[in-house]
Order: structure tokens, then C-alpha cells, then sequence
């Protein structure tokens, strides 16, 4: 939407101005719903941080910060779960919402007087799950009361309370060559943008890279010369490296 918004418009440059321009194009003339205006609303927040010069993970989450009113207890608690987590190899993002998450949690147990783990119980838990706005809370706050009762700072697992279901989608588990030959033939190469998704699907489907690890290659990351491919993966932070395969190469020429 965003993308078709500037081409319409014969727009090359992005501006904070023509950010908010775009959000009220969202919102006054086409009035499509709330989540997809709000979704417009963080694009032109990731792109205003970009202007600002902010870089790297801070680009995708804000720098700010919002202050919670915390314990020195739960402070403590929580500290030690996010340093848990990130020892398991969870990334700056997963940290930054889970951190969030249960932050707005303990705040509420605190609005209720219950400012540390021992006084916690299950009447005064539910009256805060009651009150929380998503049940993506509820997800995030299931391991984190289970990790508190293997630490043996709550003497129930709570976790067993918080209950959640996500819809079932049924995702096949290979794509057959046929599947990924229409899938690649969909494609319309006659276009700058037909191209880079032509390149993206062949790396995915040729290399099973992750997509976060392809939406991060730059062109230091092939070398043409000798047919490689080398880059670190986001998520486990190891090198992969790989020979150049001749399409992909012509692809990523190409594009």
C-alpha cells in the first residue's frame, strides 16, 4: 500500500511530511480499518527513525523506552529472566517484548499491592489477566511464571493458568519442484520489482535461507568472482557460506 502510495503520487524521496500525509490518506480518503491504519502509523515510524539516524535493531522498535512502576523485587525477577532468555539465544526484539510484556503484568500486580513474587496468588493473577488488553500477553507471561517456579521464586507453577490458543493453519511441509517452478514462473521479471522478488524466491528456494537473513544480504555478501555466498544468520549468529548456484547468480546479476 505504502509503495503504491508513493508511485501514484510520482514520489522518489521519503519525508516525515509525506509520512503523515500517507497515514491520513489511510485514515480520510480510502478508511480502511483501525489494525491496517495503525500498521501505516509504525511504518512511518521505522522510516522517521531512519531519517534520525538511528540504525540497526532500534530502527524496527522505538528507543524509547516507557518506565514502569516496578518493585525492586520484580525488578530483580525480571532481570534475571530476560538474562535467562537471552543466554538461550533470544534476540534484542524477542527481548524488547518480553520485557515489555511482563513488565505491563508486574506493574498491574503492583497497582494491587502485591509488590513481590511470594505474595503473589492465583485470585489476584486472574484479576490481571482479566484486565490485559491482548491475550499476546498471556503468551509471553506463560514462560515467565514457569521459569519463576523452576527458579523456586513462586511455589505454584502458574503458568499452568494462562491458557492460549493460536488458530491452526495447515502449512505444507515441502513445496514440491512443481509448486516452486509455478511459483517462480508467477513472477513477472520484466519489472524492477518482478526481479528482486524473483531473487529473493530463488534464494529461499534454492538454499533454504531464512527470509530475515535475505532481507539482510548487501552485495558484500557475494562474492561473483569465486561463486560464493557468506553471511551471519540473524538468528543463530553462525556463518553460512555456500557456493554460488548459476541462476541464483544470474538472478542477484540481474537484479
Amino acid at each position: 500500500l505504502f509503495s503504491n502510495y508513493m508511485f501514484e503520487n510520482k514520489l522518489t524521496k521519503y519525508t516525515k511530511e509525506i509520512g503523515l500525509q500517507f497515514v491520513e490518506y489511510c485514515s480520510q480518503e480510502i478508511k480502511i480499518c483501525p489494525s491496517r491504519i495503525s500498521l501505516a502509523k509504525n511504518i512511518t515510524k521505522k522510516l522517521n527513525r531512519i531519517i534520525d539516524g538511528t540504525d540497526d535493531v532500534h530502527t524496527l522498535i522505538s528507543c524509547e523506552k516507557r518506565v514502569f512502576n516496578l518493585s525492586k523485587n520484580f525488578k530483580r525477577v525480571l532481570k534475571q529472566y530476560l538474562e535467562h532468555c537471552k543466554s538461550n539465544g533470544n534476540m534484542s526484539t524477542t527481548l524488547y517484548q518480553k520485557e515489555r510484556a511482563c513488565s505491563i503484568i508486574l506493574e498491574k500486580l503492583v497497582n494491587k499491592n502485591c509488590t513481590t513474587i511470594k505474595k503473589i496468588n492465583v485470585s489476584i493473577l486472574q484479576e490481571v489477566f482479566i484486565e490485559l488488553e491482548s491475550q499476546k500477553y498471556w503468551e509471553r507471561a506463560k514462560p515467565f511464571f514457569k521459569y519463576l517456579f523452576e527458579q523456586k521464586e513462586l511455589k505454584k507453577d502458574y503458568s499452568k493458568l494462562i491458557a492460549y490458543r493460536k488458530k491452526e493453519y495447515i502449512y505444507p511441509t515441502v513445496y514440491s519442484i512443481e509448486e516452486i517452478r509455478q511459483i517462480e514462473n508467477s513472477i513477472d521479471v520484466t519489472t524492477p520489482n518482478g526481479i528482486r522478488d524473483y531473487a529473493i524466491i530463488l534464494l529461499m528456494s534454492r538454499y533454504g535461507i531464512r527470509p530475515s537473513d535475505v532481507a539482510n544480504l548487501s552485495f558484500e555478501n557475494v562474492d561473483f568472482t569465486n561463486n560464493r555466498i557468506h553471511f551471519t544468520q540473524q538468528k543463530t549468529q553462525e556463518l553460512w557460506e555456500a557456493e554460488l548456484i548459476p541462476d541464483v547468480k544470474t538472478a542477484l546479476c540481474n537484479y
